[in-house]
Parts: C-alpha cells; structure tokens; sequence
C-alpha cells in the first residue's frame, strides 16, 4: 500500500486504526491516543505533560493533585481519563466528587454515553459494555466483559461476577457531591477523581471550610484503597483550604498550570499586556502558557468581566482562577489578614448600634453606570470595647430612595445612636436633605456630619481604618452577607478597585462611634468609659 496514492478520508481511517491499537496499552501515550481519538482533536501540550505525571505519581505511590486554570481543560481530561482506565480495569471500582450530585451526575453520565453508544469506544473496547442488569443510572454504571472463558454466555458472565465482586460490591464508577451522605463505606480501588469541589459557599467561614477538611478526613479518604490512582483538579480559592492541605501533605506530586506567569522583557515568549487602565496588571510582560488559546483580547474580556458592576472582585478572582496566585489575591495596601470576624451568633441585638453612609449622587443612574453606589454600613458596639460591623447594604439609586433607606434602617435598629453621614460635595446636600426627614412618628434622625477636610481617602484608608482593623478595634460579623462580600472584595483590590464605597461607608461608621465607645486602659487592661457619652445608656433604661 502507497501512503501517496491514499484518499484523505482513507489516511484519516488509517490514523484511527493508529490511534485504537495505541489506546489499548494502558500507559500515557496509550492515553493521549484515546483521548484523541474521542476527542477528534489531540490535548494541548499541557494535557500531554497532565498524561505523564498522571502515571508517573501512580509508579511513585503519590496522588496527583492538578492545579489549573480555568478553562484549561482539566475537568475534560480527567473524565477521558476516567472512562480510559475503566477500559483497561472495569474490574475495579472508580469514583468521581464534584461540589454538587447534579454536577458529579453529569460528569458520570457522560462517560456512561461513552460507554453505551460511541463507536469509537467499541472499537478500542468491544468486550466491555453496560451491565444494566445490576446497575446503569444515577447510583451507579456497572460495566462487564464479554470475552471470559466459558461454554456459554450465562458461564462467561458467572466467571466475570467473580471477578468482579471479589471484596468489592460498589459500582463501577458513580458520582457525588461533596457533602453526598452516599459516599461513606464506600470502597475505592481504581480512581478517585476529586474535580472542583471548593466554592464561594464552602470558603466563606472557617467553620465551613473546616465542615470540608473533615469530611475529606473521616469521610472521604478512608474509601481510596492503597494502588487506586487519586486524581484532584481544582483551582485554588484561600492560602488553608483543602487544597493547601493537600499540597502540604507531602504524599502528592503537584502539577500547576497558571494561564500566565510574570516574567522579564528578555525572557522567551515573554509579550506585553497591552495597557488597560481597567486592568492593573496590564503594562507588564508575561509568557502565556498556550497564547493560541489565549490572545490578550480574551485575557482582558476574561479580566474585566470578573470586575461586574455589584462587585469589586476582579483582580482577586482573575488572579486565583487564572494566574493561581493567592499572593495577589490577599490585597495590595489593605490586607485580608487585618480583617478579624467576630462569631454572628454572639452578637446580641440590644448592643448600640452606628451607622455610615456615604452618599453617591445619583442623577445619572442610567446614563452613567460606573458611577458610585449608596452604601450604608451598620456596626454595633462592643461591651468590651470597639465595634463589629454586621451588615449594611450597597445599591445605585435616587436620592430620595437613599433618604428612605436611611430612615428604614434607623426603624429597623432601636438602638441606633448615632447615623454618621458625609457632609462635603453632594453628600452636603444629602445631609441637609437627611435634616429635614422625619420618620412616620415625627423624629429627626441623629445625623453626625463628617467632613474630612483635605484627608484623602489613601489617608483614610490606609492610616485610619486599616490600623484599627488590625488591632481589634474593628471587627466583622463572620455571616458573608451581600454588603459584607462587597466589602472584602474592595479591601483586598484597593487601590485597583472599581469601586470603594463600602469601605468609605465602613469608615463613615466607625468614624462616627470613635470616642463613644467603651475603651481598654492600655496600663491595666480594664474597660473605661468615655464621661461624655453612654452608649449602652439608652438600652438600659
């Protein structure tokens, strides 16, 4: 036969049976072949080096813990890769974890639809199939094989349950959630496959990300058998998450595939961002892992979406979900560790309460939409000394919508003592506006005007609030509410924020209980109180 005088469709057909014969060894390159081959296309270069040091940490006795990017194809490697091995051992029994079961499912099911209906498949393994008989759905796909020795087809399939239930009685493969109560007991010898399973919900509290760390310790980890491979594909979310652990551990090899790495002018394959003002880390040189797939248009697009309107999270969410840098994420100037939370269920609701506002005109609201928020912040006084802000809200709207806000907010908080509001620029006229309301049963709300003269809002900021955060005269209720979710994003993006309004309104209320709070003698460590004010006085009538 002369390759010359082939058709393209017959050279086609020719690479196929090239790459079936090849997906039947059960090493990396055999797996680069089968993914091509289901794929129609072969895996990115880093897909290729992902085969490798799969197998290379299997020889080893390590799991492999494949820290990625985004859209860097990982959770699509990993499920060839499930499907690929049950080929080769659908004796053993595999499992797949997701944040959720409807994910886990979808991930299940699609290597279920390999399985039972790709022709490919049957061509690299005609002799193992569906075994719907014992299970084929969302509890488990239970697969057999055919080409057992027997007389007949009921023998051949007696010698195959041997085999197969031989101390082992879970399916296959299956899928779950996390937290699915399904997963205990359950006995894994081929893969464990532990795909994205941190999320905003999970990391938002210690006490959620604790609820993850022990699930995977007495619950999880117990089920991977010694010889299975452990297979974790995650983008990292905070500096102790499980992930960290885990990498920590010492009984991983770790594989970390950034969208781009900083780099010098002179290095190879280093290229400019072109600059943005949008985006801060423009301006700089990087090397892109795959600048194919990557082109600067859709690295900013990428940028710049993460930063939407109703939050200032894009530098953090950009720098963890692609660049995998928790450094960048932590803050530039203000610090994610000066943020102290205070347990929200010991928060009682009859301490005195203050509030901030910083008030943004609002004229324009649908012309101009990157103009600044409304935000109010609400704090309550601590009995020991300082404040813990709890809640507050952030939202575009008119002034007398702002003015109503104020008023509802005072109703809804009985003890509020004080309602600090900023009186220079249109907030002066908010304020005076705020001086002629009254609730519905004829109060004047207790306005304290803050005018910051020439003190900008990096003196603020950094030499004011920052400094009271990180000594404890500040706290933070540890329920992620909306308003507090904003505000962490704009202190650990400042300067490069979209927004600052809830900080400036974080400010607004701890500016205004400064001095009306109780205080510890730095000498002997017992609480004074100011003469002037009482802050608990009202509550105690």
């Amino acid at each position: 036969m002369q390759i010359e005088n082939l058709s393209l469709d017959e050279l086609a057909e020719l690479r196929k049976e090239a790459l079936v014969a090849r997906s039947r060894e059960f090493s990396p390159s055999g797996f680069l072949a089968f993914f091509e081959l289901l794929h129609n296309i072969p895996i990115h270069k880093h897909g290729v080096r992902w085969a490798h040091e799969v197998f290379e940490a299997h020889e080893k006795g390590l799991g492999y813990l494949n820290k990625a990017h985004r859209e860097s194809a990982k959770s699509t490697f990993a499920k060839f890769f499930m499907a690929f091995f049950i080929g080769h051992h659908p004796e053993k029994s595999s499992m797949i974890v997701r944040i959720n079961d409807d994910v886990a499912g979808e991930t299940t099911q699609a290597i279920a639809n390999i399985i039972e209906y790709d022709p490919r498949w049957k061509r690299v393994f005609p002799h193992v199939v569906p075994d719907k008989d014992v299970a084929w759905g969302a509890k488990g796909y239970e697969v057999k094989r055919t080409d057992m020795e027997g007389r007949t087809e009921a023998e051949k399939y007696e010698a195959w349950r041997q085999i197969r239930t031989s101390g082992l009685v879970d399916p296959t493969f299956v899928g779950y959630g996390w937290n699915s109560g399904s997963i205990i007991g359950s006995r894994i010898n081929g893969v464990a496959l532990i795909d994205d399973i941190h999320d905003t919900k999970n990391t938002s509290s210690a006490r959620q990300l604790k609820a993850v760390k022990k699930w995977h310790g007495e619950t999880f980890d117990p089920c991977i058998q010694e010889g299975a491979f452990e297979i974790w594909n995650y983008t990292p979310w905070l500096e102790n998450d499980l992930y960290a652990s885990q990498e920590s551990s010492g009984t991983y090899m770790l594989s970390s595939t950034p969208v781009m790495y900083e780099a010098s002018k002179d290095e190879p394959g280093a290229e400019m961002w072109p600059e943005d003002p949008m985006i801060p880390l423009s301006g700089k040189y990087y090397v892109r892992y795959l600048p194919e797939f990557w082109p600067w248009e859709k690295l900013s697009k990428k940028y710049k979406r993460g930063a939407d309107d109703d939050d200032s999270g894009g530098h953090i969410n950009f720098a963890r979900m692609f660049l995998l840098d928790l450094e960048t994420a932590k803050g530039l100037d203000l610090k994610s560790e000066w943020i102290r939370k205070y347990p929200a269920d010991q928060i009682d609701s009859s301490w005195p309460v203050f509030m901030g506002v910083d008030y943004a005109s609002t004229m324009d609201k649908i012309r101009d939409k990157d103009r600044d928020y409304f935000a109010l912040a609400i704090g309550r006084a601590l009995p020991g000394g300082g404040i813990v802000i709890t809640d507050g809200i952030k939202k575009k709207v008119s002034k007398a919508e702002a003015i109503k806000i104020v008023l509802s907010y005072w109703g809804m908080y009985p003890t509020t003592q004080m309602i600090g509001v900023e009186n220079i620029g249109k907030g002066e006229e908010f304020y005076n506006d705020l001086l002629l309301s009254v609730d519905m049963v004829g109060r004047i709300p207790p306005l304290v005007p803050i005018k910051h003269g020439r003190r900008s809002k990096g003196d603020r900021f950094e030499n004011w609030l920052a400094p009271r955060c990180e000594t404890g005269r500040i706290w933070f209720s540890n329920v992620p509410t909306p308003f507090l979710t904003s505000f962490y994003n704009e202190w650990l993006t400042y300067p490069n924020a979209k927004h600052d309004d809830t900080i400036d309104a974080v400010y607004m209320c701890a500016w205004t209980a400064e001095g009306k709070l109780a205080r510890k003698d730095p000498g002997t460590g017992t609480v004074k109180r100011k003469r002037s004010f009482n802050p608990y006085a009202s509550v105690m009538e």
